[in-house]
């Protein structure tokens, strides 16, 4: 009602303007008399609002419009109709006053523009209905051509963001509807109510308009004359207030629209009324609506508040201020109705924390403060809790005296564990970081240095001050840069650290000589994912690569020699041959090769056919590619290597190596090719062996670099720990260490001792340089004896080792040596990675081969490792041994003739077979006794 009234005010202020102008309250620039009437000009083609009707007359909204204004200012006036451009020239050269336009840039030049709004263009695409309406928006313009009205505000628009090449500009938007329709094909973009008008008008059932969303454009009045400006928006104002203009614009915008007669305020008095019923109705079901709705949230709220305290196991109770009783919450959020004095509350707690807890509580109590924090400790000695209490006032009197308090009971103890337990681990790891006889670094989350042990600092010659001072970042580590922190993920290197001459690291890194380095950085993730930091681990090599380069070294002079020696033999079996070279000939008209035993004595003459008898199946296409490249007389040396089927002495197959060169007559033409022959079969047989060799020699130059990289992977650890343990001596330490230190420095020789024993057992194998001596031996009594050398070192308490005897004799013939070694090597495995249950061992005779059974109940070998078992150097298995011990086992039960197989699971025990071919010249199994029997014995 504010509103339509603010409304009506305006208006009326609005028509006493229009009056004061009316009645000479404003002095007009010049009179308006029928000698001298006001001449309006506006386009003749802008359907509904202005047009040339049948009769060449002006007509449509505006005309009716302008009429009715210029009744009520009773001002004479001449309409004129034109082209719009040429009604804007004249209204900005004076020669008419007044026009309707758009309110756009591209007019401003030509008058000012009145302040009413006569109407607003929204614009719209007219498409055929088969076809899918492609624009909706203004960038889709961008990329469709459309038909616009020339000169018009969509074509400024579209020219202005440079879719100019999209623009179809029309004179006659009549002729652009009529051409759509009939072809069924293209896209309008223009006015919305003059493309309906002209839609209705042509009865263009077959196409579509449809609304785009485009800036609008505002059509107002436009003169150079300030008084008539005012005069024509006030009129416009008050005829409109008046309800006056309706008619007008339903007769061409809303010709369903009939008038009723009733005023139409009266409409607006009842939708306005209806409008409150259903308000108020509104009002009442939403206020219920509302009401049940805040029933349900709180409900939901006390539930999920409930949940929350008891998935967090957070106790919940209330102080009662005045009467100093403590009242518990339950489950369900309700307070029980069971209340605890304050010594009674207090009873399950330590007392001085308690007593701290009432301090706090009295000053809440006492208005000193709204909140505040407080510890408990329980009382019991055994599993000590530790609480960590939130006090709040919960309710206050009305002169805002808390009169209850809340507290929440949060259990920490848990959490002050877990921090303890990180303290420790902490500690834990920087005494391994500390002590570590490798190097080791720990960059943070940007990549800095900010961790170093001592052995890193031996190997990079600096000091760990100096070093963590610079802030180093990883990337040096790798040698690139371009290396992204957070997508970083373990990398295994070997790169060569450059001395200080050379290459700049950091300052405190003063390296005296190049430094080979295998490192490894591995990136460290929390419990959460984030990535917290990188862990590396690396070690000098630069003795290895040494070694390395002085083997390949080796190799590039062998292969050398070997091209020397090549290419000797090659001189020599051309000087062998020299006498059984043969000139050729062949010639591209009789289509004839001709061999020469000698410059004019002809050894044979054969055709292509002939030639290509005598050509081995392999060789036939490149014999035929040869002869056609000569009879279609190729400018080009021929050269070309032929196997033919002919047999030389040792039942080899001739190879004839042949070379021709063109010969040309007066004219310049090929007449004939000239050429050499020449045996090339022993050196076509020379070349494969050499291959053969080359390919066998690559092979032991692969078996030696496997085994100079796993002994210098196995060797220098043991070797490192002694020569550390022997460094320790000389330091300072107590005289009671001395003993452990002899004990680990003994160890890790015997150990060492044992790994290059292997090796070398090893490496004996390899050569095939282990002899077996077969000899009849009584497997019956051996067997035991080797199976107690096996597990004698290993025996552990709670362990049973049993072995199974089913023979009293069994001579066999075998390598008793290396079978007993494969025994004990057996053995010593299980008896090793067995803690607890049984060590089984067992025999049998079977099929002229020897059946040896050995399973344990230890903690066994997943898939995963059982594939590298018999891998050379792989070490999987060791914890006290180097690793080799069943490759040994596999290879010489290989060369024995046998075979050994596992079968194990992770935790599930581990059974290994191993069976050996031999033959046996007496078996005699031990007697089964019979109950009855030993009953009578």
């Amino acid at each position: 009602m504010k509103t339509r009234l603010t409304l009506a005010l305006l208006l009326l202020a609005a028509t006493c303007v229009s009056s004061l102008c009316a009645t000479g309250g404003y002095s007009a620039s010049r009179q308006y008399t029928k000698e001298n009437p006001l001449v309006y000009e506006d386009a003749w083609d802008l359907w509904p609002y202005v047009f040339l009707n049948e009769h060449g007359e002006p007509d449509g909204f505006n005309i009716d419009m302008l009429k009715k204004i210029f009744k009520e200012l009773n001002i004479p006036y001449i309409i004129k109709l034109k082209p719009t451009r040429e009604a804007l020239v004249d209204l900005k050269d004076g020669h008419s006053d007044l026009m309707l336009g758009m309110a756009a840039p591209f007019h401003d030049e030509y008058a000012s523009y009145g302040r009413e709004v006569i109407q607003v263009f929204t614009h719209s695409v007219v498409s055929p209905k088969n076809e899918p309406v492609i624009i909706k928006t203004l960038d889709d313009l961008s990329r469709n051509k459309v038909i616009l009205h020339n000169g018009s505000f969509s074509h400024h628009m579209m020219k202005d963001h440079g879719w100019s090449a999209n623009c179809l500009p029309y004179d006659d938007m009549k002729e652009a509807i009529q051409k759509v329709s009939s072809e069924n094909q293209g896209l309008i973009v223009w006015n919305t109510l003059s493309l309906k008008w002209l839609m209705q008008k042509f009865q263009t059932t077959n196409l579509q308009i449809t609304p785009i969303d485009i800036p609008y454009g505002e059509y107002r009045f436009m003169s150079n004359d300030s008084i008539l400006l005012h005069k024509v928006d006030s009129t416009y104002a008050r005829l409109c207030a008046m309800d006056q203009m309706q008619p007008i614009l339903n007769k061409w915008f809303f010709p369903e629209r009939v008038d009723s007669g009733i005023p139409e305020w009266v409409s607006y008095v009842a939708a306005i009324i209806c409008l409150l019923v259903f308000l108020m109705v509104y009002s009442v079901f939403l206020l219920r609506a509302r009401e049940n709705r805040m029933r349900k949230l709180i409900t939901m709220h006390n539930r999920r508040l409930t949940l929350i305290l008891r998935t967090s196991e957070i106790n919940v109770w209330l102080y009662d201020v005045q009467q100093h009783t403590f009242a518990t919450m339950n489950e369900n959020g309700e307070v029980d109705k069971r209340q605890y004095s304050v010594a009674e509350f207090g009873k399950s707690y330590d007392p001085q924390s308690f007593q701290e807890f009432i301090n706090i509580l009295q000053q809440i109590s006492n208005g000193e403060t709204e909140n505040s924090m407080s510890k408990l400790t329980s009382v019991e000695s055994e599993n000590q809790r530790q609480y960590i209490i939130t006090l709040s006032v919960f309710r206050r009197s009305k002169r805002g005296k808390p009169t209850m308090i809340v507290g929440m009971m949060d259990d920490q103890t848990e959490r002050l564990q877990n921090q303890q337990k990180s303290k420790d681990n902490m500690l834990r790891y920087q005494s391994i970081f500390s002590t570590a006889m490798v190097d080791m670094t720990y960059y943070n989350a940007e990549g800095i240095l900010t961790d170093i042990n001592q052995k890193a600092c031996q190997t990079m010659h600096c000091s760990r001050e100096e070093l963590l001072a610079e802030h180093v970042p990883f990337y040096y580590a790798l040698e690139d840069e371009n290396i992204d922190v957070l997508s970083f993920e373990s990398s295994y290197t070997t790169h060569i650290l450059k001395s200080r001459s050379k290459t700049h690291l950091a300052d405190s890194i003063k390296l005296p000589h190049d430094l080979y380095y295998e490192q490894l950085l591995i990136p460290v993730y929390d419990a959460k994912g984030r990535f917290l930091g990188i862990f590396g681990s690396g070690r000098d090599v630069s003795e290895f690569v040494n070694s390395y380069h002085q083997v390949k070294k080796s190799i590039e002079q062998l292969t050398s020699a070997a091209q020397d020696v090549t290419e000797y033999i090659n001189n020599i079996n051309y000087a062998l041959h020299v006498g059984g070279i043969r000139l050729t000939s062949y010639s591209p008209i009789t289509h004839q090769l001709t061999i020469y035993e000698e410059m004019n004595k002809v050894q044979l003459r054969l055709t292509q056919s002939r030639c290509l008898s005598l050509t081995a199946p392999s060789d036939k296409r490149k014999s035929s590619k040869l002869l056609d490249s000569m009879d279609f007389r190729t400018s080009d040396d021929i050269d070309a290597d032929i196997v033919t089927t002919i047999r030389t002495m040792g039942d080899k197959k001739l190879t004839l190596q042949f070379h021709f060169v063109p010969i040309y007559d007066n004219n310049g033409d090929i007449n004939e090719y000239i050429g050499l022959c020449r045996d090339i079969s022993q050196e076509k047989t020379t070349e494969t062996e050499l291959e053969q060799k080359k390919a066998k020699a690559q092979e032991v130059e692969n078996v030696k670099n496997v085994f100079l990289r796993n002994m210098s992977h196995e060797i220098r650890t043991p070797i490192t720990t002694v020569v550390g343990f022997a460094e320790l001596f000389a330091e300072e330490h107590e005289q009671e260490d001395e003993d452990g230190f002899i004990d680990e420095i003994k160890n890790n020789a015997n150990y060492l001792l044992k790994l290059v024993n292997d090796i070398l057992f090893l490496s004996r194998l390899d050569a095939h340089m282990v002899e077996f001596n077969k000899s009849p031996i009584d497997f019956a009594y051996s067997f035991e004896g080797h199976c107690q050398m096996g597990w004698s070192k290993h025996t552990k308490p709670g362990v049973n080792y049993m072995t199974e005897n089913p023979y009293e004799h069994l001579i066999v013939d075998i390598d008793e040596s290396n079978v007993g070694h494969i025994i004990e090597r057996l053995t010593e495995n299980a008896a090793i990675f067995t803690e607890s249950g049984t060590v089984r061992t067992r025999y049998d005779y079977i099929g002229d081969r020897l059946l040896i059974t050995i399973d344990d109940t230890g903690r066994g070998i997943n898939a995963k490792q059982q594939k590298k078992l018999f891998e050379r150097f792989d070490g999987s298995l060791a914890s006290n041994s180097s690793g080799l011990g069943l490759i040994i086992c596999h290879e010489l039960v290989h060369q024995m003739g046998g075979s050994i197989d596992i079968n194990s699971g992770e935790g599930c025990g581990t059974t290994v077979w191993v069976s050996i071919p031999c033959t046996a010249t007496l078996i005699e199994k031990k007697r089964r006794i019979n109950p009855e029997e030993k009953g009578e014995s």
